[in-house]
Order: C-alpha cells, then structure tokens, then sequence
C-alpha cells in the first residue's frame, strides 16, 4: 500500500490522560481499515483508555508542507485522531521485532529477549544505551503481530531449516505475518513451546511455525523494562490484538489490556526486585577473583550457603546502564552481580563442603537479595518524585 510513496512521512501523536505511570505507546495503522469482516479496524475501534499514547500511523506531508489525504478517506480519519490535541513528546521507540524473517532459511523468533546470537532485544537496547541514549527516553517495542513459516523437515523446534513463510492469514492476507487473533486460531489443536532462554514460546502444526507472544512473554519483556528503568513500551500496532475479543476467549485487547496492568504494578509490593534478571552475555570484565574485597555475609541457618564473598570490580562497566538491584550470572554458577549507583558488585555464593562432594549447592545471601530489594525499591521511590 505504501509502494512508490515519495512524500515525507509523518506520525500524529495524540496525548490521552495517562493511565499509568509507564508511557504505552500504540500505534493505528492507516491501511487496517481496508481489512475485511472481523479484521477490520477503525479509529472507533480504539479503546481510549488503554494506552497513555496513540500514534496514527502514517500520515503524508505534501509540497507546501501540509498534511495530505493519501487513501480515499484519510481526511475522515484524520479529523478522528486530531479531536484531541497534540503535543510533541521526547521519546524514541525502539523496533525490537521482526529480528528473523524467512530470508534467514531457518526458525526464529522476531522478538526474543535473549539469544546466542546478536538478534535479541538486550543487545539492541544495550546498544542504544552505550550509544548514549538515556534509558528514561527509550520505548522498548512489543510486537503483537506474530511470524509464521512453512518446515522443510521434520523438527519444530528454534532454528530448524523451512522452506518460506506460512501462508498468510484469513484477516490480514500478508505472507509471513499474522495478527495475534489469527494466531489464537492456529494455536488449537498446537504443539506450543516456550523458550526459557529466550523468554518466549513458539508453536507448531503440521509444517507451519509460527514464533509469536502471549502474556508470559510481555511479563518478561516488562520486567526488563522496569529493571532497566526505560521510559516505557510501545506497541505496534492496536489492530493486530484481538481488539473486538472473538477470537482468543481472553476479552478486548488481551495482550495490549495485561500489558497495561503489568506496568502499572507497584513494583514496591512484589516479593523480588525487579532489578533482578538473568542474562546471556558476560560483563567486559573478567569473572576471576579480583583483590580488592569489600565485604562479606554469613547466610542465614538452614541455607546450603556458608558465606558469600562480595568484591568491587572498579573496572567494570556492566552497571552503567543497568538499574540497581541484583543480577544473576548465567556463566558462573551460584554468583551474581549488585549494582548500586552505577557501580558493579559481584557476589559468589560459598558452600560448605561436604565429606561425600565438594560441589556447591547455594543461593546468595538473603541479606543481600534484601539490601537488592531495598534499594531498587528507593530508586523506583525517587523516580516516582522527580
């Protein structure tokens, strides 16, 4: 629909009272009008009070500098999308989705939180970070359309050879790519999956594959957010959830709905930190055992852990974008990492040793997961004041 466009293209925002804390950025799609039966989505369509933000997407600036109707009735939605004013907000969403295609010849989810390659949503945000981007400026991207492929083989798992994408979906006719209530369909009678280190599920039927994300996977993604003290999420788009709730049996807009709920927790009153995340990558400093030793803890009775050592790693810049609290080492067994005002801390767990095996059973010190608690929970107060 937008091939052979040559005018610059524009994005109106429309600012509703925000319902949370956390900006939800959605966007609407000029072409999901032109869907058909069910499919079709219109700007009455649009729950008002989901999102803190709607973004009317795309909308066409002409030679004078005006905004131009390019569909046939683009001045009928413009003038729904502009009965509230506008304002201009600083922010930057970032595309977190549509990592893998089917160009890539094997399976793949488009919006994996980690992976072993570099395709994942950590080193993206990690990237625009190191780039200088403040995390409080930044929208980490929640697709709710999903990716399907037709298998070549036998295997359905990640990373599996396929022949092309699947066909496309009844509603939204696009090879490759289906809306999450298509996916609601597809998914009866399934064989669904879920990745732990990618924190994401996947599903198969017959020879078609389809990588997609459901309440499990945006809790993951949500607790990145908050643990990484990012502006928000943005959503792309409104037309793909199941908006008029026909078809997943989880009411209007299940996933845009438990997204909404999920970051307007008060993350003050959950038993662990926020804060707290494994990862897939090793910090730039090395993991041996530094000199410089700051403290160290004696664990409570009734633990497998006899002391943890806790050390600075001065040199490390693994903490100067994270957000303070505790984060797990996913190389190294029973250690994990503390930041605390852009410094890092890294903590491991010793056992006591026992006359059968030396290896060592523990967990970290709760004092320190209770100090971690404490002060993600002091930041997350004083960035409630400022």
């Amino acid at each position: 629909m937008m091939q052979g466009l040559n005018q610059p293209l524009l994005i109106l925002l429309v600012v509703f009272r925000p319902a949370t804390t956390t900006k939800l950025v959605c966007y609407f799609t000029n072409w999901s009008p032109y869907r058909t039966g069910a499919g079709r989505f219109l700007p009455e369509d649009v729950d008002p009070f989901l999102c803190s933000h709607l973004v009317y997407s795309f909308a066409v600036i002409d030679q004078a500098n005006e905004i131009s109707q390019y569909e046939w009735s683009e001045d009928r939605l413009y003038r729904s999308f502009t009965q509230i004013k506008s304002r201009y907000l600083d922010f930057i969403s970032v595309k977190t989705f549509d990592l893998h295609s089917a160009a890539d010849g094997r399976t793949g989810h488009h919006s994996s939180l980690y992976s072993q390659d570099h395709d994942n949503i950590d080193e993206i945000m990690e990237d625009w970070m190191e780039r200088g981007a403040t995390p409080g400026k930044l929208l980490l991207g929640f697709p709710i359309h999903t990716r399907p492929f037709t298998l070549s083989t036998a295997a359905v798992g990640l990373d599996v050879p396929i022949s092309g994408p699947a066909a496309p979906g009844p509603y939204t006719q696009q090879i490759g790519l289906w809306s999450y209530y298509e996916t609601c369909s597809f998914l009866v009678g399934s064989t669904v999956e879920w990745s732990d280190s990618q924190k994401v599920p996947f599903a198969s039927k017959g020879n078609q594959w389809v990588g997609f994300d459901n309440k499990r996977s945006f809790d993951a993604k949500a607790d990145y957010l908050r643990s990484r003290r990012l502006a928000g999420a943005a959503v792309w788009t409104l037309d793909m959830d199941d908006f008029s709730g026909q078809f997943c049996g989880e009411g209007n807009y299940p996933l845009i709905s438990h997204l909404k709920q999920k970051l307007s927790e008060d993350w003050t009153t959950q038993k662990t930190s926020p804060a707290v995340a494994a990862f897939t990558s090793p910090p730039s400093s090395s993991t041996s055992e530094p000199s410089n030793q700051l403290f160290t803890t004696t664990a409570a009775g009734g633990g497998a852990c006899s002391h943890n050592i806790t050390v600075l790693r001065p040199g490390s810049s693994f903490c100067q974008h994270r957000a303070d609290g505790l984060y797990l080492h996913s190389h190294v067994p029973k250690s994990f990492f503390r930041c605390a005002e852009r410094l890092t801390y890294f903590t491991r767990c010793h056992g006591q040793e026992s006359g059968h095996s030396r290896g060592v059973t523990a967990t970290p010190s709760q004092n320190l997961l209770y100090f971690g608690f404490l002060t993600a929970t002091l930041f997350h107060l004083l960035s409630i004041v400022e």
